[in-house]
C-alpha cells in the first residue's frame, strides 16, 4: 500500500481485520495469498509464485497489517514527522492508540485506522526509535514469560527461522526480541533482580544464536537479498523476503551485545562479572585480569563519557564481553560470518551479495579487538580484505557504472574499522587509499565515461 495516498489506503482498509485474535488463523497473512485447489492441487506458497506475481501480491496487499489487536506493531509518524516503532495499545471500530516505543506514555497518540500516520511495521522504520539516552518501557515480564521467548528462538532455530509466515516473521524478529533485547539491556538489576540478571544474559546467548543461525543461512538467501532490492514490500507476503529483511534488526542487537551501543553499555558497566568457563580460544588471555576493579572505575561515568568509550574503543574488555564472544565463536558465528562475505564474489554467472550489505554484515566487530585473539583477528582480517578488495578490483564496467559512491565510500570506511582490530591503522589507510584511486582511475578509463 502507498501510505502516502490515503484515498488508495482507505480503499485497501476495508479489507483491513479488526476482530480479536482468537476469531482468526494468525497465519492468515500467509493463508490469504495462497492460490488454493482443495480438492486437486495443494495449496501455492508465496514464496514459490514467480517474483513479477509475488511483487504484484506485495504491491497490492489487501492486508499488510494482519490482525490490528493491542501488541501489535506497527509504524507510526510521530509529531516530528518522523517514523518510529510502535505498537497498538488500544483499538475501536474507527481510531488505534499508537504507543511510541522507547517513549513515555505521554506521547501516546490516537490515530484514525486509515490515516496515513501508521504503516506496516517495518515499512519505514529500521533499529531502535526511542529516546537517546535512556528507553521508556513497561515493567518487567515474569521471568518465566522471558524463558518462553527464549524456547520460542530455540524452535525458530532449529527450523531455519522459518515457519512463521511473512507478517509473523517481523512481528517477532523485527519488533518482539529486538525490542526485549533492548529492554533487558537497558534496564538496572539492583537489589532483587539477580535472577532475573541470569536471565537476560541467557536470553542475551539465544539472541547471538539467532544471529549466527541468520549469518549462516545468508549464502541461500542471496537471490532473496537481490529480490528486496527491487521490492521491499515483498516482506509483507513473502516468508523468505521478511526473513532477509531482518538484518538491519539482527545487526543492531549484535552491535549491542557487542558494545556498540553506549546507551546499553551500562549493563557492562553496571553489572559486569568475570566470565563463565570460556569454551574456545578465540579470547585474550584473561589470567591476572580483576573484572571487579574495571566495574568500579567506569560504573560513575555518565552517558557522553560512555560515548567516548565506544567510539575510543576503551576500557572495553567485559568479563561478559569475553563470555558472549566466545558464545558466538563457539556456535560458528565467525566462520558463518566469514562465508557469507565471501557471497559478494561472482561464481558461474550466479548472483552475488549485494556489495551494500558488506558494511552492515562486519559493523558489529569494529569494537572487537579489545577481548578477541589478535591471531585470530589477523587471520580473519587478512582474509576479508582480499576478498573484499579482491571484488572490488574485478568489477566490470557496467557493475562500475551502477555502483553509488556512497555505496563505495560505506564500505571502505566500515571495512577499515573490521580490519583495525588486528591490522596496523597507518597500513590500512594507505591500502584502502590506494583502492579509491586505482578505482576512480578505472572509471576514468572505463567506456562509460562519455
Amino acid at each position: 500500500c502507498n501510505m502516502a495516498d490515503e484515498d488508495m489506503l482507505n480503499e485497501n482498509m476495508q479489507d483491513i481485520d479488526c476482530a480479536p485474535e482468537d476469531e482468526h488463523n494468525h497465519r492468515g497473512d500467509d493463508a490469504s495469498l495462497e492460490a488454493r485447489d482443495d480438492t486437486a492441487n495443494p495449496p501455492v506458497k508465496v514464496e514459490d509464485l514467480p517474483l513479477s506475481e509475488r511483487i504484484q501480491l506485495a504491491k497490492n496487499c489487501p492486508n499488510p497489517f494482519g490482525v490490528l489487536k493491542p501488541g501489535l506493531f506497527i509504524d507510526a509518524l510521530d509529531s516530528i514527522n518522523s517514523w518510529c516503532v510502535s505498537s497498538i495499545v488500544d483499538i475501536d471500530e474507527h481510531m488505534l492508540k499508537v504507543h511510541f516505543d522507547g517513549w513515555p506514555n505521554k506521547w501516546d497518540e490516537w490515530m484514525r485506522i486509515s490515516s496515513y500516520k501508521i504503516a506496516p511495521f517495518r515499512k519505514h522504520s529500521t533499529g531502535y526509535t526511542g529516546q537517546t539516552k535512556v528507553a521508556i518501557r513497561k515493567s518487567d515480564l515474569p521471568a518465566e514469560e522471558y524463558l518462553a521467548i527464549i524456547q520460542k528462538i530455540d524452535t525458530c532455530i532449529k527450523n531455519d527461522l522459518k515457519g512463521l509466515g511473512a507478517i509473523e516473521s517481523t512481528q517477532f524478529y523485527r519488533g518482539e526480541i529486538f525490542t526485549t533485547l533492548d529492554h533487558l539491556m537497558g534496564k538496572s538489576y539492583e537489589g532483587t533482580d539477580s535472577e532475573l540478571f541470569e536471565v537476560a544474559v541467557q536470553f542475551i546467548k539465544k539472541i547471538i544464536e539467532l544471529v549466527t543461525a541468520y549469518f549462516k543461512l545468508v549464502p541461500d538467501m542471496v537471490a532473496t537479498f537481490n529480490e528486496i532490492k527491487q521490492e521491499y514490500d515483498l516482506y509483507l507476503v513473502d516468508e523468505n523476503a521478511a526473513i532477509a529483511s531482518c538484518y538491519p534488526e539482527f545487526i543492531d542487537m549484535l552491535k549491542n551485545v557487542f558494545c556498540l551501543n553506549a546507551r546499553l553499555l551500562r549493563f557492562y558497566l553496571k553489572h559486569d562479572r568475570p566470565p563463565a568457563e570460556l569454551k574456545t580460544s578465540i579470547c585474550k588471555p584473561i589470567a591476572g585480569k580483576d573484572f571487579e576493579i574495571s566495574k568500579m572505575k567506569n560504573e560513575d561515568l555518565d552517558f557522553e563519557d560512555v560515548r567516548e568509550l565506544v567510539g575510543k574503543k576503551k576500557d572495553l574488555d567485559f568479563g561478559l564481553f569475553y563470555e558472549f564472544l566466545d558464545h558466538f565463536h563457539l556456535h560458528g558465528g565467525f566462520e558463518a560470518v566469514r562465508k557469507a562475505l565471501k557471497c559478494v564474489v561472482p561464481a558461474d554467472g550466479e548472483l552475488t551479495l549485494p556489495l551494500d550489505l558488506v558494511p552492515i554484515i562486519t559493523s558489529p566487530f569494529r569494537n572487537c579487538g579489545a577481548v578477541i585473539s589478535q591471531s585470530y583477528a589477523k587471520d580473519m582480517a587478512d582474509e576479508v580484505q582480499a576478498v573484499i578488495l579482491g571484488r572490488l578490483e574485478s568489477m566490470t564496467d557496467d557493475e562500475m557504472k551502477e555502483i553509488e559512491k556512497t555505496t563505495l565510500n560505506n564500505l571502505l570506511s566500515e571495512l577499515r574499522e573490521f580490519l583495525c582490530i588486528a591490522l596496523d591503522e597507518t597500513a590500512i589507510d594507505e591500502k584502502l587509499e590506494t583502492v579509491k584511486l586505482s578505482m576512480a582511475l578505472r572509471f576514468l578509463r572505463s567506456s562509460n565515461m562519455k
